[in-house]
């Protein structure tokens, strides 16, 4: 059954990936995507029940039917919306229906006390933000696709945050995202030698701009891949590169079978290439931050961690100082002054539940002239707090910015893997315009890792060896095959 858990981690990741490249397949919605992930969600509810042996009567009759009739409902919830749309009457009871029951889902464990002394903090601000949202659904007209939207994007990350990592190993989700990342680096990379072709019904191009890359000192066409732009080749590259290099060093510690660890090695060095190709200057950072933060913990221990963090994450904003200031030579291509607009909009217009689903553009309209005039703030916070005021604002920055800075400073065990990811993914978030709360692979594998760190603290058994535990483990080797050369 574990296997079979582990296996899952493909279909919520590959189902992002192909959702992004708008690949049309009736079988390819959200809505189908979240069925599976429900039923996902009681399949491993009952497993855990049972592998702890919690399956009495009083558990069974007021934790699991509840709970498995909770996710039946909301798979019949979603169905009727999209049929109908909630009209009246009893429109708004309707919404708070599936508010209760997808806060019941996420929250909801088998072994309930222990789960909330972990994660109560967080399942408030996950509520939170899932109601800043929700109170504007009635508000909204019933034929329009923006309910399904908040109904759909809310839950996705929810599921994704708090189901997907309580049972699909670490492991198996590092390999799962390196090996999806470097396929779709694979058959991408022939489009410089054929040119613009078609695969599967998917379209590979390159972007039209031609970029001079650092390093070669050559001007390239940008890897557009099957994406609508490059900077989205760049996040799933930026996760790939990550999770193939997270697994290699775990698999070099921790496996049984000699050299499988060179896998996830080439798998790097794949969706490193893939990388550096879509000249995402964001996903480069967040790569970079993500590999210096992992690679100190790795070298140093444990216990350097909020060491290596403040001078990691220190360096980074003494950067942002530095390009604000013109002092290093870096575009961001009009970032600051988005970022600007995005902060006045806030202040001038404060909310506590925000706009809702509304384009995040539209508030800096007032803002923003000429060449930047109908851009978002590219910013993941600026359009959260646009969108769900500042109360949502707040309890998003606590799931994301709180759960690292926890993990970082506070905890005592932390899977430093995960933090590492976390904090990439929290530099990605301050230069692109997607959120947690929507339906793309940046999102849907952000929402994971943040679910990660926040489910977990890393028992023992999880946690990967540090330089010096790697030594201890080789001296010990040596010695065994000392002895054993003493009795020969």
């Amino acid at each position: 059954m574990k296997r079979f858990l582990d296996i899952f981690a493909v279909v919520p990741l590959a189902a992002a990936v192909l959702m992004d490249a708008d690949f049309e397949a009736e079988w390819l919605t959200v809505s189908n995507l979240l069925y599976l992930l429900l039923l996902f969600a009681a399949i491993g509810f009952v497993w855990h029940a049972y592998r702890g042996d919690a399956l009495d009567l009083a558990f069974v009759s007021t934790l699991l039917v509840p709970y498995v009739l909770s996710c039946l409902l909301l798979i019949g919830l979603i169905l009727t919306l999209n049929e109908s749309g909630f009209p009246e009457p009893g429109r708004a009871l309707k919404f708070g229906i599936v508010y209760l029951l997808s806060l019941f889902v996420v929250a909801a464990n088998a072994e309930p006390i222990e789960s909330l002394k972990r994660t109560v903090g967080y399942v408030l601000a996950f509520a939170i933000v899932l109601g800043a949202f929700f109170t504007h659904l009635p508000e909204i007209a019933v034929g329009s696709g923006l309910v399904g939207f908040a109904v759909r994007s809310g839950l996705l990350m929810g599921l994704c945050m708090f189901i997907f990592p309580r049972y699909v190993s670490r492991d198996a989700f590092l390999w799962t995202v390196g090996v999806i990342s470097a396929v779709v680096i694979a058959i991408s990379l022939p489009v410089y030698v054929l040119g613009e072709y078609t695969l599967f019904g998917l379209s590979f191009e390159l972007w039209g701009t031609r970029k001079m890359l650092p390093l070669v000192g050559v001007k390239f066409q940008l890897l557009e891949s099957m994406f609508g732009n490059p900077n989205t080749m760049g996040g799933l590259a930026f996760a790939g590169t990550v999770g193939a290099a997270m697994a290699a060093h775990r698999s070099y510690i921790n496996g049984s079978i000699p050299g499988v660890w060179l896998l996830p090695a080439g798998l790097f060095f794949l969706n490193g290439f893939g990388l550096y190709l879509s000249y995402s200057r964001a996903a480069w950072l967040a790569a970079t931050v993500t590999l210096s933060l992992y690679g100190f913990y790795v070298l140093f221990g444990r216990n350097t961690v909020p060491i290596g963090f403040t001078a990691i994450v220190g360096g980074v904003v003494l950067l942002f100082a530095a390009m604000f200031l013109s002092i290093v030579e870096i575009s961001t291509s009009g970032r600051f002054t988005l970022w600007g607009a995005g902060f006045r909009a806030i202040v001038d217009n404060p909310s506590l539940f925000g706009a809702g689903i509304i384009d995040p553009a539209e508030p800096l309209e007032p803002y923003l002239q000429g060449r930047y005039s109908g851009f978002s703030p590219h910013n993941s916070y600026v359009s959260i707090f646009l969108r769900a005021g500042l109360l949502g604002g707040l309890a998003y920055l606590v799931l994301t910015v709180g759960s690292v800075l926890y993990g970082a400073y506070i905890k005592s065990e932390v899977d430093v893997s995960m933090l590492a990811f976390a904090t990439g993914f929290g530099i990605h978030h301050m230069f692109e315009a997607y959120t947690l709360y929507q339906y793309e692979f940046a999102a849907v594998c952000g929402a994971i890792v943040f679910g990660y760190l926040v489910l977990d603290g890393s028992p023992p058994l999880d946690e990967v060896p540090t330089a010096s535990a790697l030594s201890s483990k080789l001296r010990g080797a040596r010695n065994v095959n000392l002895s054993r050369g003493n009795r020969l």
